[in-house]
């Protein structure tokens, strides 16, 4: 009998959707492992240089402004940190574990969290907009754009498709019957 648990997990490994993946769905896993390294690049690397008519020039790195915000404005920190950084970071993990190491049924119940979690991740690109349309419009100062801002588009557009494939995938799976379903 101490064998049956190991034994079980091994079994939904087999049963998880990256082992079940065929032709280019294969590259999901490695895509979700180029997602996550560019989340942790992206939370270091300048995504905006601002300019402030003759006051001051300013690399807007996210990691930074997450912990400014945290001296200055908690409730904008929270939006920051909760929205910015914890959201796409956990979809990130949690993505891979439900694809990785789930059985696939079990994975079609947890990928609708997923997708509210990277509905969640996607409110820091239009916080973005808003900042550099702030600045530019109003003619008090200039944005520009660094590498670190397309690489963080990327990421966001990267973990959209993903989850739009994934969901393709599952959907093609066959039903199974109630008892796999409810995970017993």
């Amino acid at each position: 009998m101490a064998g049956a648990a190991p034994d079980q997990a091994k079994e939904k490994r087999r049963h998880a959707a990256a082992n079940l993946a065929t032709g280019w769905q294969r590259l999901i896993g490695p895509a979700i492992a180029v997602n996550m390294a560019l989340f942790v690049y992206v939370m270091f690397e300048p995504i905006l240089v601002t300019r402030i008519a003759f006051l001051s020039r300013n690399e807007i790195i996210l990691s930074k402004v997450a912990y400014d915000l945290y001296g200055t404005d908690r409730v904008l920190f929270l939006v920051v940190f909760l929205f910015g950084i914890v959201a796409p970071g956990i979809k990130l993990l949690a993505f891979a574990f439900v694809w990785y190491f789930l059985d696939v049924h079990q994975t079609k119940r947890h990928n609708k969290w997923l997708v509210v979690l990277g509905k969640l991740a996607m409110t820091e690109i239009m916080l973005l907009a808003m900042v550099v349309v702030a600045i530019k419009g109003t003619g008090i100062g200039s944005v520009d754009i660094k590498p670190g801002l397309y690489f963080y588009v990327v990421l966001v557009l990267g973990s959209l498709l993903l989850s739009l494939l994934v969901d393709q995938q599952l959907a093609a799976l066959p039903h199974s019957d109630s008892r796999s379903e409810s995970g017993n």
